[in-house]
């Protein structure tokens, strides 16, 4: 076999469209340049120069290596501070084996310590043990389901009826118990009564809401109304925003939602999910408004990210909600995980695994 030779070089403009071709053929999605504009350059966090925080590889004038990272604005302790995500990594079939990966990943962390304190990224289960080769740190992220539709979620695993309908009832069983159990220690929600307004743009009264709301999660995503309708662009993904206010017109929360396959099953994801303190009558209608749009659009599950240490985590239990790790591993459901890689020494991994707050925002990207 003839080797095949290739060179690492600096991503340029030029190389918008080949790359382009390398993520479709690599991912089988077909992407587009207004995509990667919207993706790259219209991130309301920054394009670095005019060529950005990404590398490529090169053979016979076709890109065949593409690793790239993108700024994200973070608030980190009440202090701002910039971060950058670990997006699109690809190597084209024909070039795998070759060290192009773990190249291009060594020049683009040589080049984005000057600007970033730390990156993050969610890997594919074929690049996970990569990136831990190359020093990064994993932490498991807390997912839960709510089963709308138990024969067709559980035929994915189990092909004989009654074996189905028997996880059905244990499925069930388990999850009203956990529900009652949490309605006893209930007395009632806290907070005022909202309205649900399915919206087209975030309102910039969102940020004074965000700028409340922050100050309760130690390490996340600035999620300014700049930022939410960039990252919701309805061109580039069929994404569902609302918000809930009080009778006096004000922002108690807001929910994204949409439209998924988990494991060949039909799925609604609440995206994005944020309500004020002491406003749990805001969580409960939201929930009820992605279990409502569920069942209109004959979804088989609700899927979500959501810490378990946050207080309004009992609110999903208490609304069916099951954490996967409660679910059988031979059902292929596994933990998801994030990974950091640390360039500030002022950035300690323990803190980032015990206080990061993150839901699918964090992740999805159109």
């Amino acid at each position: 076999m003839a080797k095949k030779n290739y060179i690492m070089r600096r991503f340029s403009l030029s190389d918008v469209e080949k790359s382009i071709q390398l993520l479709t053929t690599v991912f089988g999605t077909q992407f587009t340049t207004e995509w990667w504009k919207w993706k790259y350059q219209q991130n309301p966090a920054g394009f670095y120069g005019e060529q950005g925080d990404i590398w490529v590889a090169e053979s016979s004038n076709e890109i065949v290596g593409y690793y790239a990272v993108l700024p994200v604005k973070m608030s980190y302790y009440s202090k701002i501070t910039i971060a950058a995500q670990s997006v699109d990594t690809a190597t084209h079939p024909n070039y795998r084996g070759l060290g192009i990966f773990s190249n291009l990943a060594r020049n683009v962390y040589s080049e984005s310590r000057k600007r970033y304190s730390f990156l993050y990224g969610f890997p594919t289960e074929m690049a996970y043990k990569g990136f831990l080769k190359l020093g990064w740190k994993d932490m498991r992220i807390n997912t839960y389901i709510k089963i709308l539709n138990y024969e067709h979620f559980l035929s994915n695993f189990l092909s004989n009826y009654i074996t189905v309908q028997s996880a059905k009832t244990l499925l069930k069983l388990f999850s009203s118990i956990r529900s009652i159990s949490i309605n006893n220690v209930l007395k009632r929600h806290k907070g005022d009564a909202v309205v649900i307004k399915k919206i087209n743009r975030f309102p910039s009264e969102v940020d004074s809401f965000w700028n409340s709301i922050k100050l309760n999660f130690k390490i996340s995503i600035e999620r300014q109304s700049n930022f939410l309708n960039w990252r919701f662009s309805n061109l580039f993904g069929d994404y569902h925003p609302y918000i809930a206010v009080s009778n006096k017109g004000e922002i108690l929360g807001y929910m994204v939602l949409k439209a998924g396959k988990i494991k060949n099953t039909n799925s609604i994801n609440i995206i994005d999910i944020q309500v004020l303190p002491e406003q749990e009558k805001c969580f409960n209608f939201l929930l009820n408004e992605a279990i409502r749009f569920s069942e209109e659009k004959k979804a088989d599950l609700i899927y979500l990210w959501y810490p378990k240490r946050l207080k309004y985590s009992y609110m999903l239990t208490e609304h069916g909600f099951i954490s996967l790790d409660r679910l059988p591993k031979k059902m292929g459901y596994i933990s998801n995980r994030v990974i950091f890689y640390l360039f500030d020494k002022e950035f300690l991994f323990p803190e980032l695994e015990k206080d990061w707050f993150y839901t699918l925002l964090d992740h999805d990207f159109a």
